[in-house]
């Protein structure tokens, strides 16, 4: 009987499995079949001010299936998109050698749409191979034009046409706690748009900002810049790291200002032109700032002393005037004015006996704060006006009699004091 049951339970399962294997169909991949395919030619077109080319192009799957058939890369800089591959539409996918469709065997024509996703000069890889990329492009042209025989090569493509260019620059560089520049750079073409400039940045320039342009990419030591129209002004910020210094434009002389700040000593040698501060297109931070005409053969070696720094006043009170008014019943009423000039100071401690009724700086009311001493806001600035309200008591006065005088102070410097006291 067991073996009965066996037998029936193996027939069942067989018949099971028969059926699912019916239903379900397995695709095994050869990874050792071989693979070859050429594209006969491509074409790319269009605007390269919109970011968005036309691909077109023709190949054949010459042997294999499942042939990966690679357009454009990389992956980061461009997007395929839109692909149809003999008139449908494609899947497209991407690896380390850039984007590719899949196809079987014999010819195929393709075409898509190829998204540029970086500013300036443009550098394609192509994977291959490709008998012919030819191109037809406005406001842009190929370096090497079109291409015949390409695999695993790079392409550059440059945005604008070569025009003309009139380029004027005024540089300042600033050795402060953190070293910056400020770069401001006057474009003008000729008989066509400005389109994208290459700015070489010599200095280990860092570029934080930059106004003027459409868009800007910095790329190692080079700043790409996008303009527009004929005419532009562009202001680049940013942080530098080199003392010895040359600037970004490799034609003419243009306006160099080198500069420190108080807490060190600059010296600076170089063979460029000096000129009067005055001539200077670009205004100065600091007194010791030093102006230039320089070209790119000219190089600034700079040399910074930091020097000590002795203490100073944070805050002083030029005149310091008290008023206090005593009435017969013992009632004493003080008034404090300071004019006063404050660059590091945040609160002010005022020793006062009594009860502080108002406080107010330029006429502004400060709030009443206290620890041990009256404790209050005391803004920065030149030739401020503080004052203090307060109140106290003592006993009524005697027809003789021995007065002590509460009068409010601080710890500040004071150049002239005044005291008035009214019965």
């Amino acid at each position: 009987m067991n073996r009965k049951y066996y037998l029936f339970f193996v027939i069942i399962s067989i018949l099971f499995l028969s059926s699912f294997v019916s239903s379900t169909q397995i695709i095994v991949i050869n990874e050792t079949e071989e693979r070859v395919y050429a594209i006969e030619q491509v074409t790319l077109s269009g605007d390269l001010s919109k970011n968005l080319l036309e691909i077109h192009g023709t190949g054949e799957v010459i042997e294999g299936k499942n042939v990966k058939i690679y357009l454009f890369g990389p992956a980061s800089d461009v997007l395929v998109s839109d692909l149809m591959v003999n008139g449908k539409k494609a899947p497209v996918s991407f690896d380390e050698s850039g984007y590719f469709f899949i196809a079987d065997g014999g010819e195929f024509e393709f075409q898509g749409s190829l998204e540029i996703r970086t500013i300036g000069q443009i550098r394609l890889f192509v994977r291959g191979p490709v008998n012919k990329i030819s191109f037809n492009l406005k406001n842009g042209y190929a370096i090497d034009g079109d291409r015949f025989g390409v695999y695993k090569k790079e392409i550059i493509i440059q945005r604008a046409e070569k025009i003309s260019m009139l380029i004027d620059g005024s540089f300042r560089y600033t050795y402060a706690e953190k070293d910056e520049f400020l770069y401001i750079i006057n474009f003008k073409a000729f008989g066509g748009s400005l389109g994208n400039y290459v700015l070489d940045l010599p200095n280990n320039e860092v570029v934080t900002s930059v106004k003027g342009a459409v868009k800007w990419e910095q790329k190692g030591n080079r700043l790409i810049l996008d303009l527009e129209s004929d005419k532009a002004s562009v202001s680049i910020r940013g942080f530098f790291n080199s003392k010895s210094l040359r600037i970004p434009l490799k034609e003419d002389r243009h306006h160099v200002l080198i500069e420190s700040d108080p807490e060190k000593k600059i010296s600076i040698s170089t063979t460029a032109e000096e000129i009067d501060l005055k001539e200077s297109t670009i205004k100065p931070q600091y007194s010791n700032a030093r102006a230039f005409l320089s070209s790119a053969r000219d190089v600034f070696q700079i040399t910074i002393k930091r020097l000590d720094v002795l203490p100073s006043l944070a805050a002083s009170v030029s005149t310091s005037t008290n008023r206090i008014a005593i009435t017969e019943k013992g009632s004493i009423l003080g008034e404090l004015n300071y004019r006063y000039s404050n660059t590091g100071m945040d609160y002010i401690e005022i020793d006062v006996e009594g009860t502080p009724l108002y406080a107010s700086t330029e006429r502004r009311a400060v709030k009443l704060t206290k620890e041990e001493k009256l404790l209050l806001s005391f803004p920065k600035g030149e030739h401020r006006n503080f004052d203090l309200v307060y109140f106290t008591t003592r006993d009524p006065l005697k027809p003789i009699d021995m007065i002590e005088i509460p009068i409010a102070k601080s710890d500040l410097p004071i150049t002239t004091a005044t005291t008035s006291i009214y019965l």
